[in-house]
């Protein structure tokens, strides 16, 4: 309200005649004053910047674009004529300007945060939040895919619970709009969701042996092994690809699809399988896994073995520059394992005929089988020294799979880790070392383990336990 706080002399009343607004405001980069009339920018023009009007105070509404500043100052004056008593005219003057400082409201583009990935004939619900500025009215919609996705709760707000399509990519949108000011004006927003492939995958069900677990790479004619899958609820149909064998279904288990693979009699030992499974999901996705091979053996009792020794460097190509020798039986076993002990030599470790354990081991009776085997190391190289302590400690012993290798003096060498039945689980190189750290805990499980440590000068092996 603009009003003469005094009425000038020999005046007894006034009225308003005219009223002036100003307010700036921006529009596409360019300072506009007045109001534009323009529905497309959220603004519309309910005055012009001159008009009559007679009534003290004087209201009316505005409405300001999406563009621009967040706040403008108002200007208003009035143009006022002054009567006496015989109203007559006696005075006229514009009154001081006033300013109001007004916050706009302004709809921003839509951004639509949440997640950005959605796995592929999967509904599982997921959430999705918009900001827009100030609009506080939303319409959300999905397209695109196999038309089957929904807004599960939410429309209205800016946040939703979005339950997707079955399959393919899709699109969410969403319409922002003011319940106040201009209620159709609006601004349209959108995410697109390209779908993520199925992966499938089944585990080989552990074995213990012994109070050691591990996953075994073998089956047995007769008894086969079991595998398992972790269920779904989008699965339609799930098989297991495993040539020469039966596969059974055994049902589903604590969340697991369970499936018996038996191995064909006919099948030769010492053979590999190759398994794989295919699971098939509503919505028309399919995936397979990996293959992984199982030797297929009987049980039995191995015969004595049968061979020689021979011996191949490791790091070089000659007994003088090779930082060990990798110890090898010729003779084969189909049935099971072959094993040799020591399985590691240094690189001097001297030219005398030396006793090596060769067992054949049938991983199905778990019967061991072993002979003594003559072998003969390649002769020692010149400035060769020779040490007759011991090689090295363990420490801490047994432990969780992380130790350390300690030794009197610098030494340069490797280190292989075997399991209890001589299969190899880890070997590392070191340098110049007095003690080297051994990190195994995310391979090796609980059971007994034995550590051969190879030198320039010497090999020594040790057990140790992993609780």
């Amino acid at each position: 309200m603009i009003a003469p706080t005094t009425l000038p002399f020999g005046a007894v009343r006034y009225e308003v005649v005219q009223w002036q607004i100003n307010a700036p405001f921006v529009l596409n980069g360019s300072t506009i004053t007045g109001f534009i009339g323009d529905p497309s920018n959220n603004s519309e023009s309910f005055i012009d910047t001159n008009f009559n009007g007679f009534s003290n105070p004087m209201s009316y509404p505005i409405k300001w674009g999406d563009v621009g500043p967040t706040y403008v100052d108002i200007q208003a004056y009035a143009l006022v004529y002054y009567y006496d008593d015989n109203d007559v005219l006696v005075f006229n003057e514009y009154t001081q300007t006033k300013y109001k400082e007004v916050n706009i409201r302004r709809i921003t583009n839509p951004i639509i945060s949440g997640v950005n990935s959605v796995l592929n004939c999967n509904q599982s619900t997921f959430t999705q939040t918009v900001s827009a500025g100030e609009a506080n009215n939303f319409t959300w919609n999905i397209s695109g895919g196999s038309a089957d996705g929904a807004i599960v709760s939410g429309q209205g707000t800016n946040q939703v619970v979005i339950m997707p399509p079955t399959s393919g990519g899709f699109n969410v949108e969403v319409i922002a709009k003011r319940n106040q000011a201009n209620p159709n004006y609006s601004i349209t927003g959108s995410k697109s969701f390209v779908r993520s492939n199925r992966v499938v995958d089944y585990t080989i069900v552990p074995l213990t042996i012994s109070g050691v677990t591990f996953t075994p790479d073998y089956m047995c004619k007769t008894v086969g092994r079991e595998v398992e899958i972790d269920d779904d609820p989008y699965f339609t149909s799930v098989s297991l690809n495993a040539p020469n064998c039966t596969v059974t279904s055994q049902g589903i288990v604590n969340g697991k699809r369970k499936y018996l693979i038996m191995p064909n009699t006919s099948i030769t030992n010492g053979s590999l399988v190759q398994v794989s499974a295919t699971a098939n999901y509503q919505g028309g996705c399919s995936a397979t896994s990996i293959s992984k091979s199982l030797f297929v053996y009987e049980s039995a009792t191995p015969p004595m073995p049968s061979g020689y020794i021979y011996m191949t460097p490791i790091g070089g190509t000659n007994a003088c520059d090779a930082e060990g020798f990798e110890v090898h039986f010729s003779g084969s076993y189909a049935n099971g394992i072959t094993t040799i002990s020591p399985a590691i030599l240094p690189p001097h470790a001297g030219s005398r005929p030396r006793q090596f354990q060769v067992c054949y081991i049938n991983r199905c009776s778990g019967v061991k089988v072993c002979k003594s085997v003559t072998g003969y190391p390649p002769a020692p190289c010149d400035n060769y020294k020779m040490t007759s302590t011991p090689l090295f400690d363990l420490y801490t012993n047994p432990n969780k799979g992380q130790f350390n290798i300690q030794f009197d003096t610098i030494e340069t060498g490797m280190f292989i880790i075997y399991d209890f039945y001589g299969n190899k689980m880890m070997s590392q190189s070191f340098k110049a070392s007095k003690k080297v750290s051994v990190q195994s805990r995310k391979i090796l499980p609980s059971g007994i383990y034995f550590i051969e440590v190879t030198t320039s000068t010497t090999s020594e092996k040790q057990k140790f336990i992993v609780n």
